[in-house]
């Protein structure tokens, strides 16, 4: 099997129910913020939103870097307060 059908397998889950890969949020010594998720989440785009309640979550125009064991965005926390989340269609 190739990478991307393993990672499918994995988050098709028990029974073919979907497991969403977790976000990891971190502090850099930048005093910037990490915001990540694993490589292998094939087939989900970074949304973000200014307030967690927002009905119309928009995709994130953040550069995504993936150093082939996450992809992750850096974001400046003085741009006020982001809520993200993973989508898939």
């Amino acid at each position: 099997m190739t990478a991307t059908e393993i990672a499918s397998v994995y988050y098709a889950g028990a029974a073919g129910k979907q497991i969403a890969p977790n976000l990891a949020v971190n502090t850099t010594a930048t005093n910037t913020v990490l915001v990540s998720w694993p490589s292998t989440a094939v087939g989900y785009s970074l949304q973000e939103a200014t307030n967690i309640n927002a009905p119309n979550w928009i995709t994130a125009t953040n550069f995504i870097t993936d150093n082939v064991t996450n992809k992750f965005i850096q974001v400046n926390p003085s741009q006020g307060p982001r809520f993200y989340r993973l989508s898939r269609p």
